[in-house]
């Protein structure tokens, strides 16, 4: 687990990717893993309002539910304009959560879509 500061979003921290092995899932480490990620978020970077992730939901439909019951707020996202200025993206393949670590206004979602999404190209350029 880990964290990424991008200069474009710079209210929020971005949730690096993390897993638990096939044979250790539903046993509840997924859940102490981004337990974890909120509260030492909310010690590391006082001064952000956002804790962001973004997922391949088709890929990873077990983690966006989990996100969900741990109340990031989930939004479809990679319209169509979108995917004009960026190759390999699918509509509404991908999702962003959000967890405020502050008792602040949630964001805009459409607003980060394409820092999000640009993101996304240059870590699939890497597999």
């Amino acid at each position: 687990m880990g964290f990424t500061l991008k200069k474009n979003l710079p209210e929020h921290v971005l949730l690096n990717w993390y897993g638990v092995l096939r044979k250790n899932r539903k046993m509840g480490y997924g859940k102490q893993i981004l337990k974890l990620a909120i509260k030492k978020a909310k010690i590391l970077f006082p001064d952000k309002s956002f804790l962001t992730y973004y997922s391949d939901k088709v890929k990873n439909k077990i983690a966006v539910k989990l996100y969900k019951k741990m109340r990031f707020v989930t939004k479809d996202y990679c319209n169509k304009k979108d995917v004009a200025k960026i190759e390999k993206l699918t509509k509404n393949n991908y999702v962003i959560g959000i967890y405020l670590l502050k008792k602040v206004a949630l964001p805009n979602l459409e607003n980060i879509n394409l820092d999000i999404a640009k993101e996304i190209k240059i870590l699939s350029e890497f597999n």
